[in-house]
C-alpha cells in the first residue's frame, strides 16, 4: 500500500493508540489541558514506535509532539503524528495510514474516535499457515494460534466498522498472487487514483517491527502449509475450520472447538515465555529488556 502515491504509512508499527483513544479522549477538544497533553506526550515517547525510530534516526521532538496533540479533532491529530513517522508527502499524499496488527481488536474504539473516518483492510491469512509461521518464528503452539486467528477474525467481522462497510477483507494468498486486483476494490474505497502493481513487494515488514524472517510471497504460505504435520492441521482447524471455511479457505475438519480453561491458561503462559524467549533471542539481552519495559509502560 506505501507504493501507492497517494498514500503515506507510518514506518513502524505504532501500538499506543488504543490506549491513547482510551485514556486521552478529551484530547478530541480544543481546550484540552496541558496536563493532558503533557501526559499524552509521555504516552506517545513511550511507545515502541517512538523507541523504533529513534534507533532509525528519527527523533520527533516533545515540542512538536504537543503541537500536534494539540489539534483540533481524533482524525487531525492521529494524521499529523502519523505524518511524523511515514515515508510519505511530497504533496500528493491522500490518505495516512498506519499497519498495526493487534488493532483488529480495538477496530470500533478507533472508528468511533477518528468520527467514522477511518477504513480498516483485514489482511487474513490461512490458519494453518498463519499458525506454522508463529510456530516457527515465536515458538507458539499451534492452539493458541488458531485460538487468536478466530476470535481477531470474529472481532473485525462483527465490528460496527464492518456493518458499516468500513473494514474490507484480503486474503494473504490472493494479494501476493495478484496485488492489482485484490487491491483495487480497497483503492476505490479510499477515492484514490488506480494503481498498478508491477509484482514487486518491499523487504518482508518494512514496514512493521518484524525482523522479516520469511520474504513475502505465495512461496512462503506454501513452506509453511508444507511444513505442518497432520495433527497440527486437524489441530487448527478443530478451532477455526468452519470461520475459515465461511471464508473460502479448504478445509478438511470444519470445527468451531476451543480448549477447555486450563488449557486455555497453559497456552497462554507457555506463550508468553517463548515470544520472552524469541525477543531476547533475536535483539540480545540489553534491547530486549528495553523492548518489555516499552511493552510494560504501554499496558500501564
Amino acid at each position: 500500500m506505501n507504493l501507492h502515491p497517494q498514500i503515506a504509512l507510518c514506518r513502524f508499527e505504532s501500538h499506543f493508540v488504543p490506549m491513547l483513544l482510551k485514556r486521552h479522549y478529551e484530547l478530541g477538544r480544543t481546550d484540552a489541558p496541558q496536563a493532558v497533553i503533557d501526559q499524552a506526550v509521555r504516552i506517545v515517547c513511550g511507545s515502541r514506535l517512538h523507541a523504533d525510530g529513534v534507533s532509525a534516526g528519527i527523533e520527533v521532538p516533545r515540542k512538536k509532539l504537543r503541537e500536534d496533540l494539540s489539534r483540533g479533532s481524533w482524525p487531525l491529530i492521529l494524521m499529523t503524528l502519523l505524518e511524523n513517522w511515514s515515508d510519505g508527502g511530497g504533496g500528493r499524499t491522500v490518505v495516512w495510514g498506519d499497519k498495526t496488527p493487534l488493532y483488529v481488536e480495538s477496530i470500533d474504539e478507533i472508528y468511533t474516535a477518528l468520527e467514522k473516518r477511518a477504513l480498516f483492510l483485514h489482511v487474513v491469512r490461512d490458519p494453518r499457515a498463519q499458525a506454522a509461521s508463529e510456530r516457527a518464528t515465536f515458538g507458539k503452539a499451534y492452539r493458541s494460534s488458531a485460538m487468536a486467528w478466530r476470535r481477531r477474525l470474529e472481532l473485525a467481522t462483527n465490528s460496527q466498522a464492518s456493518r458499516d462497510g468500513a473494514v474490507l477483507q484480503v486474503r494473504y494468498e490472493d494479494l501476493v498472487a495478484d496485488p492489482t486486483s485484490t487491491l483495487a476494490p480497497v483503492i476505490n474505497a479510499l477515492g484514490l487514483d488506480p494503481f498498478d502493481w508491477d509484482g514487486s513487494v518491499p523487504e518482508s515488514d518494512a514496514l512493521g517491527t518484524s525482523k522479516g524472517l520469511a520474504q513475502v510471497g505465495a512461496s512462503a504460505t506454501e513452506v509453511r502449509l508444507s511444513g505442518l504435520s497432520p495433527r497440527a492441521i486437524r489441530a487448527v482447524e478443530r478451532i477455526c475450520g468452519e470461520v475459515a471455511s465461511s471464508i473460502g479457505y479448504d478445509v478438511s475438519t470444519v470445527g468451531a472447538s476451543t480448549p477447555v480453561w486450563p488449557t486455555r491458561a497453559i497456552l497462554r503462559l507457555v506463550g508468553r515465555a517463548r515470544l520472552v524467549s524469541y525477543i531476547f533471542r533475536t535483539s540480545g539481552a540489553r534491547a530486549g529488556l528495553s523492548k518489555l519495559r516499552a511493552t510494560a509502560r504501554e499496558r500501564s
